[in-house]
């Protein structure tokens, strides 16, 4: 059953896409929607599950070594916009991929995250986003968030 949630109006270059791929993570996050960003890459849309807001989410992902061995939080960035605060945390897989995720929450309170893999690293936010444009649309996207 597809989980249909109004988050935002996609901006222009953004595209909704029907994958038959559902991405699982075991954050409490459940799966919404892929869509396509405008320089070509997936972003997996999640909704959290009820009860868990961003204050859990930011303890787990700064507790994930002692958590698991296969996820490590390389870098948080917080974004600030339309006096909010947007969480942006990069992740190292076991095997060197590279993700980043994004968290926000809407007017009702739904939290939602936006996650996608990224090219390469960076020391900054600066660096990560003129190595990785996906970077700058999620950017982009908060700016919409309700």
């Amino acid at each position: 059953m597809k989980n249909e949630v109004k988050m935002f109006d996609l901006p222009h270059g953004w595209k909704r896409i029907n994958e038959t791929y559902q991405l699982k993570n075991d954050q409490g996050l459940d799966f919404v929607t892929n869509i396509l960003s405008p320089s070509g890459r997936v972003v997996t849309v999640f909704k959290a599950q009820p009860l868990l807001g961003l204050p859990s989410f930011d303890k787990m992902i700064n507790d994930y070594g002692e958590i698991t061995a296969l996820l490590k939080l390389k870098k948080k960035f917080n974004i600030k916009m339309k006096e909010k605060t947007f969480p942006i945390y990069i992740i190292e897989g076991a095997d060197g991929t590279i993700f980043a995720q994004a968290f926000f929450d809407t007017e009702n309170k739904d939290v939602f995250s936006l996650f996608t893999c990224l090219e390469t690293a960076g020391k900054n936010f600066k660096e990560y986003a003129q190595n990785n444009p996906v970077l700058n649309e999620i950017v982009s996207l908060l700016r919409v968030a309700k």
